[in-house]
């Protein structure tokens, strides 16, 4: 079992230290980790830029194909930039033979004001 799928079954609750997405077109990509198991896990906005999101994907999938990328995402938009973005990594790491995947799943978060709310996690992974 991956470690996203283990966060997915509920076995890592995160909790959002930074209610504002980790990725955006102004930030640079800075992974949120899990004081449970060090898992990284980056968050993707409706404003995130997809071709950061493909790029960092390609990037340490192709450096490091036994990597899982954790993406995490909430809302209609923020999920719409990721799997673009997911797509989009998807044509580069081709150029290796490498077969992007993406398993979904959900994850609970708890904002600043304690209100727990479903986030979609993907896990993209080489195979």
């Amino acid at each position: 079992m991956t470690m996203a799928q283990d966060s997915v079954k509920g076995g890592s609750e995160g909790e959002m230290t930074n209610p504002s997405p980790l990725f955006s077109k102004s930030s640079s990509l800075q992974p949120e980790v899990s004081s449970v198991d060090g898992t990284q896990t980056y968050w993707v906005s409706s404003t995130t830029h997809v071709g950061t999101v493909a790029g960092f994907i390609a990037h340490n999938i192709g450096s490091a194909p036994n990597r899982e990328i954790l993406l995490r995402v909430i809302g209609a938009g923020a999920l719409n930039q990721a799997m673009k973005g997911v797509i989009l990594a998807r044509r580069f790491v081709a150029t290796q033979a490498i077969n992007l995947i993406v398993v979904p799943g959900f994850q609970e978060v708890t904002g600043h004001n304690g209100q727990t709310v479903n986030a979609i996690l993907l896990s993209c992974q080489a195979r």
